[in-house]
């Protein structure tokens, strides 16, 4: 993409995250009991309602820069990622697409590639795998602020929350360019019982490709960051769907065929790797993560 387009975005993003900040700073202050009350009770839609609330006119302005620049030329899952991922360099910023992310994308593509067939590529998988977490760009600087640092675990998370509907607003415009971008983004923080963010979508009503999204972020994020071992965590999966009634969900025995035949091609299970997992595992690794905390 041509530097004089780099720099339109990165200014635009800029602009939009910056005022995103000062606006959520605002709605803090407006609304700081009422979320204290509510603690742990916070309804899952509630994400969606503050997003509603810090929309700014610069975050709408750096929606359609988005779509003009995207009208312009032929971008692709690649190019899209590159934009995002040098725009934030350019700025010093976080840009939302971490190892992680690329992770979820090559676990979402193998996943894909055992079916159900959904008629969309392994590569449409990846790509929105990879994109997935892009709503936390416009976070960055309000979770650096003095007044963000203070608040409490719950507080925080109702702005931790905006990520993923501010994702889905992005990767909305981008579509035919990302076709699993906005599904991934609106979707991989919902969850088989029902009280996932921010839609709280009941699981008939979250796509197939959003349950692979699902499944991919919370694997490796428990994995990567609680240190379970794989077999524990699908173990887990395993409860959540019997006690949800959908033990015989085919996304879920497709991802176990995934994970059987392809994790070692997404971790270092090396035996110096494994003793040092074994060496820093703690139990309470899934209590952070099955309540979609910090990813």
């Amino acid at each position: 993409m041509p530097m004089v387009r780099h720099n339109r975005i990165a200014q635009s993003l800029k602009t939009a995250a910056s005022k995103t900040r000062d606006r959520c700073l605002d709605v803090l202050t407006e609304r700081r009991g009422f979320i204290t009350d509510l603690g742990h009770e916070l309804p899952s839609s509630y994400a969606a309602d503050i997003v509603a609330s810090v929309v700014t006119p610069e975050f709408d302005q750096f929606l359609e820069l988005l779509s003009e620049i995207h009208g312009e030329r032929s971008v692709d899952g690649e190019s899209m990622c590159s934009l995002f991922r040098e725009a934030g360099e350019e700025l010093g910023w976080e840009s939302g697409i971490t190892p992680h992310s690329r992770r979820v994308g090559l676990i979402a593509k193998d996943v894909a590639a055992l079916g159900p067939d959904t008629g969309l590529s392994e590569t449409d998988y990846y790509w929105g795998g990879v994109l997935h977490d892009i709503g936390k760009l416009f976070l960055v600087g309000f979770a650096e602020t003095e007044e963000a640092i203070e608040l409490t675990r719950e507080e925080f998370m109702v702005f931790f929350r905006a990520h993923a509907p501010m994702g889905g607003l992005v990767l909305d415009r981008v579509v035919d360019a990302v076709p699993l971008g906005a599904t991934f983004a609106w979707e991989h923080q919902e969850n088989v019982e029902g009280s996932g963010y921010p839609r709280g979508l009941n699981p008939d009503e979250v796509s197939i490709p959003g349950r692979i999204a699902q499944l991919a972020d919370v694997y490796d994020a428990v994995f990567t960051r609680a240190l379970w071992e794989s077999q524990r965590i699908l173990d887990r999966f395993e409860e959540a769907y019997t006690e949800a009634g959908r033990a015989d969900d085919p996304t879920l025995g497709i991802f176990k065929q995934a994970v059987e035949r392809h994790h070692g091609d997404w971790y270092d299970v090396s035996a110096e790797r494994k003793q040092e997992r074994a060496w820093f595992a703690r139990d309470d690794g899934w209590s952070e993560k099955g309540q979609h905390n910090g990813t």
